[in-house]
């Protein structure tokens, strides 16, 4: 779930040995929500923010390479690094990206008893997805790993996590921030 900096980087780690891999991203491109504050400078060089296997990406390409000692900005991230290495996933065989497509709900795929963690693990998970039209579908899945980071998923702002009485409501109107 989410075709940000760690979910392409993890895709692009299995994707040599993975039967298939499939990626679920809510923005209409790879990395949408760096996108929205790509005016700001990362705190971490660019040595911080690469891996060997995407400079590899970047190399086969015939794109340049960042200097490791630069701190790039959102859009130079996106634009220069992880936007190429959706597009070389994109291209193989065994990987999908889903935009303009949301996780609505995953679960384990069969009913499992608090005591029978084995059957946990051998249990793919249910994975209901709808797209920007409203499509609804269902994935199937052996492994699931949770990427859609936190930015536009705020945390309720009572105690301990919780939601506080009357958030609901205030979310609703638009005035508790949630992103």
């Amino acid at each position: 779930i989410g075709a940000g900096p760690t979910r392409l980087e993890l895709a692009l780690a299995y994707s040599g040995i993975a039967k298939s891999i499939t990626i679920v991203e809510r923005g209409s491109a790879a990395a949408a929500n760096i996108a929205e504050w790509g005016h700001v400078t990362l705190f971490s060089p660019w040595s911080l923010n690469t891996s060997t296997r995407g400079l590899n990406v970047l190399r086969e390409a015939s794109l340049p390479l960042p200097s490791e000692e630069d701190f790039p900005s959102g859009d130079e991230y996106r634009n220069t690094y992880l936007l190429p290495i959706a597009e070389h996933l994109a291209a193989l065989p065994n990987v999908s990206i889903l935009y303009n497509t949301k996780c609505v709900s995953a679960s384990k795929s069969q009913g499992i008893l608090k005591g029978d963690m084995g059957a946990a693990r051998r249990t793919p998970f249910r994975v209901l997805t709808e797209t920007a039209e409203g499509v609804e579908s269902v994935l199937i899945s052996d492994y699931l790993v949770d990427c859609s980071g936190s930015w536009g998923n705020a945390n309720p702002v009572g105690a301990n996590g919780a939601l506080a009485p009357g958030e609901r409501r205030l979310r609703s109107q638009g005035l508790v921030e949630t992103g």
